[in-house]
């Protein structure tokens, strides 16, 4: 399992050095990821990664908005702010959600590829960060 001492600051700066190929290439969080996702560089597994944890939810397609504008594009936040037609406080909000968000699905990483074995996966809310498919499913067998 992928541990972030401080995740808010460890999403930042992996989001910041997408900007600094070079830093990236030895960070060893980007590394760890790239690993994990199979990716053939640092910046392909954070694209992978944002695109699997908002994938299919309505309300993270605008986080995954977010991060995509701002740091895979490189649009500054008024910008992006405007084209989304968010307010620039409603936009940091968001941004900080999304980060959240990915930090939970970096330290569900690991935990997510040796559970595949399991014949039940376990989902989890973006927003909240609770499992929510197999406490349903489990609830359902049970009645």
């Amino acid at each position: 399992m992928i541990h972030l001492d401080r995740p808010a600051n460890a999403i930042r700066k992996l989001l910041r050095q997408l900007r600094r190929p070079h830093l990236l290439a030895r960070d060893p969080l980007a590394l760890r990821l790239r690993e994990a996702l199979n990716a053939s560089t640092c910046r392909e597994a954070i694209e992978l990664l944002v695109d699997r944890t908002f994938a299919g939810d309505i309300v993270g397609e605008r986080l995954r908005e977010i991060l995509v504008r701002c740091d895979l594009q490189g649009q500054k936040a008024t910008a992006a702010a405007g084209g989304m037609h968010l307010s620039l406080r409603q936009f940091f909000r968001c941004r900080s959600d999304a980060m959240e968000a990915l930090a939970v699905a970096i330290e569900q990483l690991e935990t997510r590829a040796a559970g595949s074995t399991l014949s039940e996966p376990s989902l989890y809310c973006a927003h909240c960060h609770q499992p929510i498919a197999g406490r349903r499913l489990r609830m359902e067998e049970t009645s």
